[in-house]
């Protein structure tokens, strides 16, 4: 199921059912089936009826002043942007019957220090818990067939994604597992402790924006094994004063390296 973000909330020809600080669409039998938005950015807190099904996109979007949600057990999508910017988010807790998680659904709620994703959840969309400043850590049930945590990073079940690095922990050095094939999109973006991160051998992808905004990276090495750098995955770098780009390397993205002000780029030549 995908949520895209407020059609519904933009139509004035409908007639919503209210429930403390929220506006939903439903049925007779449920009157609650879909939570559309908030009654307005200003709501604190919000409790979600017990019967609801969906999350609609952009239901809470920019909420600043919310600061815990409890999403029930009976819920099984949170939309796209659902609780994008809810600047003052401390706490959410992920109903058991989740099973996927939309695009930037948890993006930019920077007070937030950790989540628990249960083992309902099947997808979780691009960005979906970039630019969370104090997160330490994304803990995964166990038993989740898709995804899985180690030392509180995300990865996909079979270790070959890094797709979320908790961006507020305070080591300064990172090695990527070995059987990491691909950094996901943003993936370390706006992590400001790290200066040293290792990549495996078996990396072959580095994806959009994957080290943007990392002001801190002093150094990164990345290894012939890769074959793919996207748009903006070094963006902003600004601490970053060399790198090489090994032959391997047969597609790079535009501004990978912009905003890098202090970086020299070395081409590896490709060997006879």
């Amino acid at each position: 199921t995908h949520l895209g973000r407020a059609v519904f909330a933009t139509n004035k020809s409908l007639v919503y059912n209210e429930y403390d600080n929220a506006y939903y669409l439903g049925n007779k039998a449920n009157p609650y089936v879909v939570l559309v938005c908030a009654k307005d950015a200003l709501v604190t807190s919000c409790d979600i009826n017990e019967n609801t099904k969906f999350i609609y996109g952009g239901a809470f979007e920019d909420c600043k002043s919310l600061t815990s949600i409890e999403i029930p057990n009976s819920v099984t999508a949170i939309g796209d942007y659902a609780f994008y910017s809810c600047t003052s988010l401390a706490s959410i807790l992920v109903g058991n019957s989740v099973t996927n998680i939309g695009e930037y659904a948890i993006n930019d709620c920077v007070l937030l220090t950790s989540i628990n994703i249960p083992n309902s959840v099947t997808a979780i969309g691009d960005y979906a818990f970039t630019n969370c400043l104090s997160l330490e850590e994304i803990n995964v049930d166990k038993d989740n067939e898709a995804y899985k945590s180690i030392d509180g990073n995300l990865y996909s079940k079979d270790g070959k994604t890094l797709i979320q690095y908790a961006i507020s922990k305070t080591d300064e050095a990172f090695e990527i597992p070995n059987d990491v094939t691909t950094i996901g999109k943003s993936a370390f973006s706006i992590c400001k402790y790290l200066t040293s991160i290792k990549i495996p051998s078996s990396v072959t992808k580095i994806e959009f924006g994957a080290f943007e905004s990392c002001t801190s990276l002093l150094s990164i090495e990345i290894p012939i094994s890769v074959t793919n750098i996207e748009t903006f995955a070094f963006y902003n770098c600004t601490s970053l004063t060399s790198i090489v780009i090994p032959s391997s390397v047969n597609c790079v993205g535009s501004r990978v390296f912009q905003g890098c002000e202090s970086l020299t780029i070395y081409c590896e030549a490709e060997s006879q």
